[in-house]
């Protein structure tokens, strides 16, 4: 696969956004008006909706100096580290070391430091994945290595940009990347070999399975006697195969929880043939429903402790999205779903800091999550991933104008 960036205009907008923000810190005559949001609106559309771009604009906002401070420090460091060793090279650099410290942390039980490291490395995919969505030239490669850091594969999406990477490695850190790598391509292969032999197994005979959203949305492994409403709405393929997956992944994660003493690691042979009986199937198949975040930490979490209340309310959630998606269709599952935060605490006018940035990463998770799933289940990839930016940069208006776009075309 191929992976090409528009390197140039990328770096000359972050280098822009670098002389701005010192001209704004050290001004030598008067600025313009409106000169202040300007750049703060330019942090986000150089790293999106993550937050080096918060730093910024609270910064241009407060004159906090730590922030002005973390700020600068930050923008400095990404363009010589982008001068040095190109923009994959600078994403491959902040989000493999960020995770090898991750990793030793949780080693360690360096508990104290555990969230905020997970916080960054999570902007940090989210800002690879507004990069590759936004300056990348291809569509369909694009839209690919941007889903597996929105779905937080990095072992996948790593292995894809390194050979596009001008990373400058001593001796002991070649080492340590190709030994990590290689483990991570081996376990991702066979992952991906799994995966491939049971798509094929469960679709062999399909000529599209027909799903409806009658009473009774128990798996059926052939789909027989269910539709989706001939309303005219794009992409009525993609609202099947959605219905198909959400049913039987529903009925395998009951079933992994009610035997839960049996092979639910996924490591033993499959039950009779049955791919659905495969957790790491099944988890592939849920992060194409629902991305990385709210219900795959939910199941996960519930699955560990053998919590069924928690795997209900997953469950119950992910049933939800399946009704929203028979009803309206994949393109409406993000805007319904981003309304159920609209009665957050966050926004009322007198939250105060804590309230509002819980809010703000709720709403962050679900778009990403949302633009994981449509960047899986949207078969044209130049929408994909035009739609998936507009999630990621928050922006439902946007989002709301492509799909009529869409519908009227």
């Amino acid at each position: 696969m191929s992976i090409r960036l528009d390197e140039r205009r990328y770096v000359e907008e972050l280098k822009r956004l670098v002389a701005d923000f010192r001209m704004w810190k050290n001004p030598l005559v008067p600025l313009p008006d409106g000169f202040e949001d300007d750049l703060a609106w330019r942090s986000y559309r150089v790293f999106g909706q993550t937050s080096p771009a918060d730093i910024i604009a609270l910064a241009v906002r407060t004159r906090d100096e730590d922030l002005v401070a973390q700020g600068e420090g930050f923008i400095s460091d990404s363009v010589s580290m982008i001068d040095d060793e190109d923009v994959f090279g600078w994403l491959f650099r902040m989000i493999w070391g960020k995770e090898l410290q991750l990793r030793q942390q949780i080693a360690d039980a360096d508990v104290e430091n555990l969230d905020a490291t997970f916080d960054f490395l999570t902007s940090a995919c989210r800002l690879a994945a507004h990069v590759l969505l936004g300056w990348g030239e291809g569509d369909t490669s694009s839209a690919y290595i941007a889903r597996l850091f929105l779905i937080e594969q990095y072992d996948d999406a790593l292995n894809c940009i390194l050979p596009y990477s001008n990373v400058s490695l001593n001796t002991n850190e070649s080492e340590l990347v190709v030994s990590d790598l290689r483990d991570r391509a081996i376990a991702a292969a066979m992952r991906r070999g799994e995966t491939a032999a049971m798509e094929m197994k469960l679709h062999k005979a399909e000529d599209g399975p027909h799903y409806s959203s009658g009473e009774d949305s128990t798996a059926s492994d052939d789909g027989e006697g269910l539709d989706v409403a001939d309303d005219g709405r794009p992409f009525p393929q993609s609202d099947v195969l959605y219905l198909f997956d959400a049913d039987h992944v529903i009925e395998a994660y009951r079933y992994f929880l009610d035997h839960a003493d049996g092979d639910a690691d996924g490591d033993g042979e499959l039950d009779n043939g049955n791919p659905w009986r495969r957790p790491d199937f099944v988890q592939d198949k849920l992060l194409t429903l629902a991305g990385a975040g709210i219900v795959e930490p939910l199941v996960s979490t519930a699955l560990e402790q053998g919590d069924g209340d928690r795997l209900e309310a997953a469950l119950n959630l992910l049933t939800i999205y399946r009704g929203i998606v028979c009803d309206d269709g994949i393109l409406a599952l993000p805007i319904i779903a981003a309304r159920t935060l609209q009665d957050s605490d966050g926004l009322r006018p007198d939250a105060d800091l804590d309230q509002r940035m819980r809010y703000l990463e709720s709403s962050r998770d679900l778009c990403s999550s949302m633009a994981a799933m449509l960047l899986a289940r949207i078969p044209d990839p130049s929408w994909s991933r035009r739609l998936a930016m507009d999630l990621l940069n928050a922006d439902m208006e946007s989002y709301v104008r492509h799909v009529r776009e869409l519908a009227e075309s």
